[in-house]
């Protein structure tokens, strides 16, 4: 009797272990051996991926593959940074399970593991993998990060983002993945190679900055090299050092705020009346930016062009006043570097025609204040100089403020 109710206490422990394991694994933490390690989305067939949504609460976004190249349809078919685009795809198709969590809704809406719906506070970013027929190919709920917090650290730091609550099924199953996910952004201008013109200030030889409303203004480097100056001051005049500076650096990061609708005519976006800023570098590029109207948010319309000199890339000319005889000598040691100029203006070529494929056909709106040293005129770089008083000067002020004071 006793063994029988001994056998019987165990069997009805063991009923009442499962029962609390079971109700634990529904309140969150348990991970079933056979799905640690797997891919969260095992479907995804990552070649065959032509257009991706990216949805929150306050933005959709529609990334798709037309013509062998990734673009923005809603931006008038923009080119995108392929290189964050493959790393978006590989980043969703390598994720692994680390942990199956079971939660509530209530849990689930604290780390944003719900659909995202307008205006709501507690939902995750719905991200959708979709083939060229427009169908499915996989799905990924991202939701919020799990922190961690350093040993020993103090209270108030919050710790740093360790892991990612994601769903291939819109919320139902949560899995908690030891990567961190960022950049699955909805923003459109997130997604731009916004990079326009990268040119150091070093190697600004000149700028002209002409328009329909003005006298030309024309630039030069110093005869010792060191940055641009305003030719023909006066002995009254001084010009503004930081304006011409930042002229000298404006090509320096130029990057770019939004594209406008190409179908804008010249006369919405001010290019019939462009004041156009031309800058030439010590190799002989010549950068053209032409600078339009003011649109509603305060940006400028922008449109780039690129060209070269004649004598880019190309060794230079015998001196003048040479003989023939030293002409001769010049052109014969001259002869093994006629290869490497003749593959740098080949090389300068290439880098043009480049540029101008990639923004010939746009115009670009910039925030007004990266315009600005586009458009400087004369006036605004050359203030009448500050003479020096003298001493008797100096003290026929101090006599009239001490007149004033009685």
């Amino acid at each position: 009797m006793k063994r029988n109710s001994l056998l019987l206490l165990l069997i009805v422990a063991a009923v009442l272990a499962g029962a609390a394991v079971l109700k634990s694994s529904r309140k969150g933490g348990a991970m079933p051996a056979d799905a640690t390690g797997k891919p969260v989305l095992a479907s995804l067939a990552v070649n065959d991926v032509a257009s991706i949504e990216i949805s929150n609460a306050e933005n959709s976004l529609t990334l798709a593959r037309q013509n062998d190249q990734w673009v923005l349809p809603a931006r008038f078919g923009y080119p995108v940074d392929f290189g964050r685009i493959r790393d978006l795809i590989m980043k969703a198709s390598d994720l692994k399970i680390g942990q199956v969590m079971r939660m509530d809704d209530r849990q689930r809406a604290t780390l944003k593991m719900t659909a995202p719906t307008a205006g709501s506070t507690n939902s995750g970013t719905l991200v959708r993998f979709r083939d060229t027929s427009g169908k499915e190919l996989g799905g990924l709920l991202v939701g919020e990060s799990r922190k961690k917090r350093p040993d020993q650290s103090p209270a108030f730091f919050g710790g740093y983002p360790d892991g990612q609550y994601v769903s291939p099924d819109g919320g139902k199953t949560v899995y908690l993945v030891s990567e961190a996910l960022f950049g699955f952004s909805p923003s459109s201008r997130d997604w731009f190679d916004a990079e326009l013109l990268n040119i150091p200030s070093a190697e600004i030889q000149k700028v002209t900055i002409t328009g329909t409303d003005r006298d030309p203004l024309t630039l030069q480097r110093k005869t010792d090299g060191q940055g641009l100056e305003v030719p023909d001051l006066s002995r009254k005049e001084e010009s503004d050092e930081p304006l011409v500076s930042a002229i000298q650096s404006s090509l320096s990061f130029m990057r770019m705020d939004d594209v406008a609708d190409p179908s804008m005519d010249d006369a919405a976006t001010g290019m019939d009346k462009a004041i156009v800023f031309e800058a030439t570098t010590t190799k002989g590029e010549i950068y053209k930016i032409k600078v339009g109207a003011i649109d509603p948010a305060s940006n400028r319309y922008v449109r780039i062009e690129v060209a070269l000199t004649p004598e880019a890339g190309m060794p230079p000319p015998p001196s003048e006043g040479s003989s023939t005889n030293q002409a001769a000598i010049v052109a014969t040691n001259a002869a093994p570097d006629a290869t490497a100029a003749q593959s740098e203006r080949k090389a300068l070529d290439d880098k043009v025609a480049a540029l101008n494929q990639k923004m010939g056909k746009w115009t670009y709106l910039l925030a007004s204040y990266k315009a600005t040293p586009f458009t400087h005129s004369r006036k605004d770089l050359v203030h009448k100089k500050t003479e020096p008083k003298d001493e008797e000067q100096k003290q026929e002020e101090k006599d009239t403020k001490k007149r004033k004071k009685k």
